[in-house]
């Protein structure tokens, strides 16, 4: 019997289920999708791996993964890193190489290609001028029932 992949031969979406990571953060964005991050308790070069899932509206999970650093400059469970990771799943083609969207799912590329990924990029975008700002997009936290439970 062969044995499993482990470490750097085990594919990257293999990791365990959420469930097993300490949540930090369960917010709901201004489209109505929400984003959910967990600790997974491990590092890569020195930073804190975080696992998240991205939502639709109607709760079709659009990317989940277990891969996302945030710079050590920000806690995990702040909206600046929040912002971050929104930076990435709120790419768009054309905004970095061609390859970056090839294991992209037919819904994904159409979210990616979507006006609502324009306007959560605008709006959660960790430039100066808009954060703070009144474009700035709002983290609305929520609890396990997907109620909000408190203002960002």
């Amino acid at each position: 019997m062969a044995t499993k992949p482990t470490g750097a031969a085990a594919p990257s979406h293999a990791f365990p289920s959420h469930a097993s990571f300490d949540s930090l953060r369960h917010v709901r964005l201004e489209s109505g999708h929400v984003l959910r991050t967990w600790d997974t308790g491990r590092t890569r070069n020195g930073r804190t791996r975080i696992a998240y899932e991205l939502s639709e509206p109607s709760g079709v999970v659009l990317f989940s993964g277990a891969d996302f650093c945030p710079s050590p400059m920000h806690a995990d469970d702040s909206d600046d890193a929040l912002r971050a990771l929104l930076g990435f799943l709120t790419l768009r083609p054309g905004d970095t190489d061609r390859e970056y969207f090839a294991d992209y799912t037919a819904a994904q590329l159409a979210f990616a290609t979507s006006d609502t990924a324009q306007l959560l990029a605008f709006v959660y975008s960790d430039d100066p001028s808009i954060v703070g700002s009144e474009n700035a997009g709002a983290f609305e936290d929520v609890d396990a029932d997907g109620e909000g439970s408190a203002e960002a």
